[in-house]
């Protein structure tokens, strides 16, 4: 037992720094040439450009995850009409392709950046994840809702 828990250390540290490596070879296989390219794009706003230069980065950043979770909760906080024009990126004119383009620089963003920091994903979810135990006044309230729609598909 006494050589098992620095062995379980080192391989854990190991583990974690292949990890890192790998996600940085997979993000220059990846995202290097789709930022590139989009950096080229001449119909991108600026804060576009700056977007996908920060999902780079941010790839092999290991707090990306709290930084989410911290940036979800503020979200919420927000009115409907704050969260719209906050969700809502500048310059109208900007093609649907561009917007398609950044989605998925974004996308490949997170997924790179899970498979670095998915330990700290697991515990993120387990610590915000708020079950609801069901009463029985809520299955009643199910319940009586199945039979009204059974009743309308029969009439």
């Amino acid at each position: 037992m006494s050589t098992f828990i620095p062995l379980l250390t080192i391989v854990t540290i190991f583990f974690l720094a292949g990890n890192y490596l790998r996600v940085i070879v997979l993000r220059r296989e990846h995202l290097l040439k789709k930022v590139e390219d989009f950096m080229t794009r001449k119909d991108a706003s600026e804060s576009m450009l700056f977007i996908a230069n920060e999902a780079f980065k941010d790839t092999v950043s290991i707090t990306l995850p709290i930084r989410l979770y911290l940036a979800h909760k503020e979200f919420e906080n927000l009115t409907p009409s704050e969260q719209k024009k906050a969700a809502t990126p500048e310059g109208d004119d900007v093609s649907e392709e561009t917007h398609k383009e950044l989605d998925e620089i974004i996308f490949l963003m997170l997924k790179l950046n899970y498979k670095l920091a998915f330990p700290l994903v697991i515990i993120i979810n387990l610590l915000t994840c708020r079950r609801k135990v069901p009463t029985r006044k809520a299955h009643n309230d199910l319940d009586e809702d199945y039979i009204n729609l059974q009743i309308l598909k029969h009439t």
